[in-house]
């Protein structure tokens, strides 16, 4: 039940994720992002509130690589 429970949070937090970013994508206000290329494809930064969202998208599906509190260090996520 647990792991339900922790998968239902993970698609939660992927949808408030995805919804945060599409609104800011199509602000004419949005924040700042920045592209750093690289070989397997590109990261993204998007600032939500006070935090950096480091992500990168694969076909339909986005990856997040780093959730950074700009209030603290270090990432609030991170995979690796």
């Amino acid at each position: 039940m647990a792991e339900n429970q922790s998968e239902e949070h993970a698609r939660q937090f992927e949808e408030k994720i995805f919804d945060e970013i599409e609104k800011l994508e199509h602000s004419p206000q949005r924040w700042q992002r920045i592209e750093i290329p690289r070989v397997e494809g590109e990261f993204r930064r998007i600032l939500v509130g006070v935090y950096q969202i480091f992500y990168e998208i694969e076909g339909e599906h986005i990856a997040i690589h780093a959730i950074v509190d700009g209030r603290r260090r270090p990432p609030l996520f991170h995979p690796d």
